[in-house]
């Protein structure tokens, strides 16, 4: 399907995942729950990009590491992407969303040139990972080690983004 667009609904679709998501927390854990979430994702990001977040979600066990520090308990997600045709191996990227959302991928800063709300596949895949009961790694670190991961994946060696 197609995304959804802005002026269709007048309101950003992130927030319409978020509100649905929040609605069917509260329902059994069923298959047609998780039927019901796919398919309103599909509708409002598409064909896709929810193929693209589906692929992250079925490798998550080897792809996706949430780490938490301690004491202050902030969230971050190492998401490995797609091998890409210049170099042939995959990047790892940070990805935030708790309270706000960021990914050190391309595809994100791209987006968010123009839509400063864009999730990118990682995002997508990282928002409906825990409504769809998919479990990945977990790692708690210091608040320190967390600072240097942070610094590591969202700057080069050479301080610059990207």
């Amino acid at each position: 399907g197609k995304p959804i667009s802005l002026s269709e609904s007048g309101r950003h679709p992130i927030h319409v995942l978020e509100s649905f998501l929040q609605s069917v927390a509260t329902t059994s854990e069923d298959q047609s729950k998780a039927d019901r979430i796919l398919r309103i994702a599909d509708f409002l990001y598409g064909a896709s990009a929810m193929d693209a977040a589906v692929a992250v979600l079925d490798n998550a066990e080897k792809s996706i590491s949430r780490i938490r520090s301690q004491p202050t308990g902030r969230s971050a997600y190492l998401v490995k992407g797609s091998p890409s045709g210049r170099t042939k191996t995959a990047e790892t990227y940070f990805c935030v969303v708790a309270g706000t959302t960021y990914c050190s991928c391309r595809s994100y800063f791209e987006r968010c040139k123009s839509d400063p709300k864009a999730l990118c596949k990682h995002l997508l895949a990282l928002k409906l990972m825990p409504h769809l009961n998919v479990n990945c790694n977990q790692e708690i670190v210091t608040d320190e080690r967390y600072a240097t991961v942070l610094m590591e994946r969202v700057f080069d060696k050479d301080g610059e983004n990207f």
